[in-house]
């Protein structure tokens, strides 16, 4: 793949690509982060933002508040691949409960595994890329 997209572009080969922003932030190895997450799993993202909105309400130390979201939010430290497969997103993933204290780890947490999930691939394409043209030009 890598091969054949830098033949098209050194080429200028008209080509339809139809990547979304995040694999051309991964192939030049751009940081990436919860933005790029809607390219790739809309609704991960969603329910991130979600998290995050009901997170920052908890700025108030209102013990309610606190005590609401640890009753309605029911999460471990795990996620869903692509591919369906759930895995742990740190050490012991299964055994670590999202609360109201931890919410913004578990999110940095989701968006690095997932975006992080196709990494060799990626390592592939930009091989194959950079072996027929030079990628700082991109």
């Amino acid at each position: 793949m890598g091969y054949f997209l830098g033949f098209s572009t050194r080429t200028k080969s008209a080509m339809d690509w139809h990547f979304p922003p995040t694999f051309w932030k991964q192939l030049l190895n751009q940081q990436v982060g919860m933005e790029d997450l809607q390219d790739v799993d809309a609704y991960s993202h969603q329910v991130l933002k979600d998290i995050e909105a009901h997170g920052k309400k908890l700025k108030s130390n209102k013990p309610e508040l606190l005590e609401e979201f640890d009753a309605i939010v029911d999460e471990t430290f795990e996620t869903f691949l692509s591919n369906g497969q759930k895995v742990e997103i740190c050490d012991g993933g299964k055994d670590i409960v999202l609360t109201h204290k931890n919410w913004t780890e578990y999110q940095n947490l989701v968006v690095k595994t997932r975006l992080n999930e196709t990494k060799k691939q990626m390592d592939w394409v930009r091989e194959g890329f950079s072996f027929v043209l030079d990628i700082n030009l991109l």
